[in-house]
């Protein structure tokens, strides 16, 4: 006669340990997942609202201004945008940039042909950024960066 068959309780005290650690491993990995996510997610809506911007200063005729780091409510002539998560602006000088009817952009400070826009994710250690990078012309590109 067979006898019963299944696990001992040794069998599943050890698989539940060894269950435990790799998931213990994989939990750090996860949250870095996690806020790099994060960090795509506001550089894409970002993006999304300058080139909608964009768009519309052409459309309407009239410049369009974004407010950064602003959770009010879009009008016709103004978008605003805020970084979702834990993902922060890194700017003191520059809060808006104003999208002209031909294209071009206009900042506070005109003085660069390129406005540059930072955003970071500081939730872990070796924190990352993303740049922005407009160039006068309204055109967009990313980069990597330090915060």
């Amino acid at each position: 006669m067979l006898g019963n068959r299944g696990f001992t309780l040794i069998e599943l005290l050890v698989t539940m340990a060894v269950l435990g650690i790799i998931s213990a491993m994989a939990a750090p990995a996860m949250s870095n997942l996690i806020a790099q996510q994060e960090l795509n997610k506001s550089v894409r809506d970002l993006a999304a609202t300058l080139s909608q911007a964009r768009s519309q200063a052409a459309l309407l005729r009239r410049n369009i201004t974004v407010n950064l780091n602003s959770t009010a409510i879009n009008t016709s002539t103004t978008f605003n945008w805020a970084p979702t998560g834990k993902s922060i602006y890194n700017s003191t000088i520059l809060s808006t940039v104003v999208f002209l009817p031909n294209g071009k952009v206009q900042t506070a400070n005109d003085t660069n042909p390129n406005t540059s826009l930072k955003i970071c994710e500081t939730t872990y250690t070796g924190a990352r950024a993303k740049i922005i990078v407009i160039s006068f012309m309204g055109s967009l590109t990313q980069t990597e960066g330090t915060c």
